[in-house]
């Protein structure tokens, strides 16, 4: 016991970061509560980030293998087989939990022959070293308490096979990567999103081996096939941090290899995209140009057809809408060439995106219709979310609000349930703009409030639309001063990536700074524009949700 021991807010803070630690082991707890006498509870935490070292020796009066928590995980060590051992040392490897598939892929071979895993799995249970993992709906999956994969992480330095292990770690879920690519879209396509959301993890330690080890084949395949998952999922930064380190280190590589160079255009694409909705239009549009190249390159019109794509898409909401509405088709007609169902979808509804900002709405909708259609056959959910979105933007624009509220809802609903962060943001905030147009003020301030949550950190091209709907309801409630800084972070925004504003959302934003203009008067007007536009994105995000000290 420490009598003098005080649990201040910050000292509460570190002793629950203390038990996640040390993963609520009591024994572990009660040797952290041992060194209280001599560290803060602060101190304690940061040497414990250091390994386990710290919580030796600290309770003398229990039997010997209780009084350190790494002499009680010998002795459970030392009952182990010999086979057991080296399945135990190995499965250090390991982040986040495995399948019994997995630990055979990684560990069998050189020790426990792989028709011995599972037995010497069971073994490891007995012994709660390892311990099931539940994850609804998936297969069954172990883990290791993370105090526990410490100290078998040691035992597999001990033996110098630390390095193998991890590459053959590394590159079984590799291989799961590019197989799960391929299957992101269409029917089956939800199972594939949930086994990712579960070995990320596992991902995330391969792409750490790679860069350890300097790999940049493995490293730049990695990245590249989990690209559009951390696109789909929001780690707009992570995934862009990935692909820059790998891309910068092959950059000066002879890319006479086509395969190669196939797996640096599918990189830069992967980039280009999570860049795109980062704001970064200019390094977005080079990035898809540099990765069409290598696809023409290698003769590969499928990627050619998908670059297009996205690079009319930048190039659409850049504002030159007439060379993105070309870009478009040719890309649709490649698709239509190649008779790739799934392109043709993706390229339909950007494409009517394109016609209709360019004002043609009469050709948009059947672009729009054609897609969500294809959706729904190709039961491509993702797909389908985008497209949705498209048609309901352009019902909203004729002033068909009730079919255009059915339209995005069923896209909001479907978003939430695949897990796409950016679009259920985007559709929450188109949302926000028809209960608006409706007189559902109250609706529309709640949809815009949870979509500039969604949008924390990440996507400006939507916070900028959420700044703007959230403006126009602050005018509307009177609050005319904040409105016009909000409108004034917006401005900063666009003028720094170069974004042209939608018409539907556009038309609502002129009529609210002329209105907010005669409420505050010029000079007051431009004062808080002004204020607004120096705001940093994390600052206009807590001014607008009124989070500001």
């Amino acid at each position: 016991m420490q009598p003098s021991f005080a649990l201040t807010p910050s000292a509460a803070r570190a002793v629950g970061a203390i038990c996640r630690r040390v993963d609520g082991l009591p024994l572990a707890i009660k040797l952290a509560a041992g060194r209280a006498k001599i560290l803060s509870s602060v101190e304690l935490l940061a040497r414990l980030d250091r390994g386990m070292a710290v919580l030796s020796a600290g309770c003398r009066d229990a039997p010997a293998r209780q009084q350190s928590l790494r002499a009680t995980l010998t002795w459970s060590h030392d009952l182990l087989g010999t086979d057991e051992k080296v399945l135990f040392r190995r499965l250090a490897a390991f982040a986040g939990g495995w399948t019994a598939e997995a630990a055979e892929a990684v560990c069998a071979g050189e020790g426990p022959a792989e028709e011995a895993v599972l037995d010497c799995l069971g073994a490891l249970a007995d012994h709660s070293l390892v311990a099931p993992r539940k994850w609804d709906g998936a297969p069954p999956r172990l883990e290791m308490l993370e105090t526990i994969r410490a100290y078998a992480h040691e035992k597999m330095k001990e033996v110098l096979e630390r390095a193998a292990v991890r590459h053959r770690h590394a590159n079984h879920y590799l291989t799961l990567a590019e197989q799960i690519a391929s299957r992101l879209r269409g029917r089956g396509a939800s199972e594939s999103w949930a086994l990712l959301d579960r070995e990320h993890d596992n991902m995330r330690a391969a792409l750490r081996w790679a860069d350890q080890c300097r790999d940049v084949v493995l490293g730049l395949r990695l990245a590249a096939a989990l690209a559009r998952f951390w696109f789909i999922r929001g780690y707009y930064a992570e995934g862009r941090a990935w692909l820059e380190r790998f891309l910068d280190r092959d950059r000066d590589a002879e890319l006479h290899d086509l395969t190669m160079a196939a797996i640096r255009a599918r990189a830069l694409e992967g980039l280009a995209a999570l860049v795109y909705n980062l704001g970064e239009y200019a390094r977005a549009a080079a990035l898809f140009e540099q990765s069409i190249g290598l696809h023409r390159q290698g003769d590969d019109r499928q990627a050619v057809a998908r670059a297009l794509t996205d690079l009319g898409g930048v190039v659409r909401d850049w504002g030159d809408r007439a060379r993105s509405v070309a870009l478009l088709e040719e890309s649709l007609g490649l698709y239509r060439s190649l008779g790739d169902r799934d392109g043709i979808a993706h390229a339909l509804v950007n494409l009517g995106y394109a016609v209709y900002l360019a004002g043609d709405l009469r050709r948009a909708e059947p672009l729009l219709a054609e897609s969500v259609e294809l959706c729904r056959a190709l039961e491509d959910e993702a797909g389908l979310v985008y497209s949705l979105r498209m048609l309901g933007l352009l019902l909203a624009e004729r002033g068909l609000t009730a079919r255009a509220t059915v339209v995005v809802e069923e896209s909001l609903m479907l978003s939430r349930t695949i897990g796409d962060h950016g679009g259920t943001g985007a559709a929450l905030n188109l949302l926000g703009y028809i209960m608006r147009e409706r007189g559902e003020l109250d609706r529309a301030e709640a949809l815009l409030r949870e979509a500039l949550s969604i949008g924390r950190g990440a996507v400006r091209i939507g916070v900028a639309y959420t700044l703007e709907g959230l403006a126009g309801v602050e005018a509307e409630r009177g609050r005319s001063q904040k409105a016009a800084r909000l409108l004034g972070k917006v401005a900063a925004f666009r003028a720094e990536a170069g974004m042209s504003p939608q018409s539907y959302l556009a038309r609502h934003t002129d009529a609210d700074r002329g209105a907010i203009r005669d409420v505050l008067g010029e000079e007051a007007f431009a004062a808080e524009w002004e204020a607004g536009g120096r705001m940093s994105a994390d600052q206009i995000i807590a001014f607008a949700l009124g989070e500001e000290a």
